[in-house]
């Protein structure tokens, strides 16, 4: 974030949220103590110092929604996300796309809203052979076009300078061999998964340590690589996370 925008945002925050109810969000939304976090003091600057502290650990996002949710009414709130739909995504992540009308297997290209694709690091407890995770990074598929997509097989890799603290053991893609299988569904085991526009569907990275937003911002997480089906078209997708 840059100064100007952590001055908006701490002024829309003070504007939505007096001591009492700032704690009560914290608390109730993300179960996070005011005090053990940034200590007492005047207003402003402790929601300065709550800004910054949820930049450096990585749950800036995930502040907005918590916002927005318990004062949707606030119009400063408002504004500051309208303007800034970077910062919050959906779910907690900031979502990014290509940008780039994909082409099909016949070689054309279609008129394509992009799949918007966001990532967080996020705790995440997974025990298997291969999975074993206290952390992951969490990648957040969203349809925001107008027609049903079904996505194929989803494949993450990493960045060119290995950044991303995956465990050694994740199982490479059968299709790409300097990838990573990412899956979906409630156990993790499917290739596939349909979406409805406006639909969202999750899938992660297992990580063999912590990792932050203020170590590894949007764009340094690596790239996920989407096969998807749209009116029973083949097309690829390929986002920087």
């Amino acid at each position: 974030m840059t100064g100007r925008q952590i001055e908006a945002l701490r002024d829309a925050l003070c504007s939505a949220f007096d001591q009492d109810s700032l704690d009560q969000m914290l608390c109730f939304r993300l179960d996070k103590d005011r005090e053990r976090l940034v200590g007492s003091g005047p207003r402003q600057a402790v929601v300065f110092k709550v800004i910054n502290v949820a930049v450096r650990e990585g749950w800036l996002a995930q502040l907005l929604h918590a916002a927005k949710s318990c004062n949707p009414g606030n119009f400063d709130l408002r504004k500051f996300c309208e303007e800034h739909p970077e910062l919050i995504g959906e779910g907690g992540a900031a979502y990014c796309s290509s940008g780039r009308a994909p082409a099909t297997q016949d070689g054309s290209v279609d008129n394509f809203v992009p799949l918007s694709i966001g990532s967080s690091f996020e705790p995440f407890f997974s025990r298997g052979p291969g999975d074993n995770a206290d952390w992951a990074l969490v990648i957040r598929i969203l349809n925001s076009g107008q027609r049903d997509v079904t996505v194929c097989r989803a494949v993450y890799f990493l960045d060119p300078q290995d950044l991303v603290p995956i465990i050694p053991d994740a199982k490479r893609s059968q299709v790409h061999s300097t990838g990573f299988e990412v899956k979906f569904g409630e156990q993790w085991k499917l290739f596939e998964c349909s979406l409805k526009p406006g639909a969202e569907t999750i899938t992660y990275v297992p990580l063999r340590a912590k990792a932050t937003a203020v170590e590894l911002p949007h764009g340094r997480r690596g790239e996920l690589l989407l096969d998807y089906l749209l009116d029973g078209r083949a097309a690829q997708h390929r986002a920087a996370l």
